[in-house]
């Protein structure tokens, strides 16, 4: 009975099909621009659960919709000067980290073509929360330890 809730009626588990995993990630990718931080944090949890648990090696096929959800997140949530809820950005920052793990292609996106912005917001991020618990300042650590942003 359990495992029906979790197929889809062809057997296969419903959040690996493409057009539900699609439909997931655009739905994260929109509320990252909440201006609810509740929504928005619940957004990058979700991600990051969604590719934690389902997500195959490889990710060729959603690399346009994972770099949304990076512009959305740096966009949206990490340059958002009013962003200061300690849990909202934690979680879009343990997302952020996901997003790279084990993408290759993601990473080195993000190390060229998205490089300038990114470096800026991790910067103003960081002087932003000066004030903020070490949390923060340990998941932008990791987030920048992911990616060489070095020129």
């Amino acid at each position: 009975m359990l495992a029906n809730i979790f197929t889809t009626p062809k057997g296969r588990a419903s959040m690996q099909n493409a057009e539900k995993r699609n439909s997931l990630i655009e739905f994260c990718t929109k509320s990252f621009g909440s201006c609810n931080p509740k929504v928005v944090s619940h957004a990058g949890i979700v991600l990051f659960n969604y590719l934690l648990a389902f997500e195959s090696e490889s990710k060729k096929d959603i690399q346009t919709l994972l770099e949304q959800a990076i512009t959305a997140i740096n966009d949206q949530v990490l340059m958002n000067a009013e962003m200061t809820d300690k849990d909202t950005l934690i979680a879009v920052l343990l997302c952020f980290c996901r997003l790279l793990y084990k993408n290759h292609d993601l990473t080195k996106w993000v190390e060229t073509t998205y490089k300038e912005t990114f470096k800026a917001t991790l910067l103003a991020l960081a002087q932003r929360t000066q004030a903020l618990p070490d949390e923060i300042k340990f998941a932008i650590k990791d987030v920048g330890s992911m990616v060489n942003l070095e020129d």
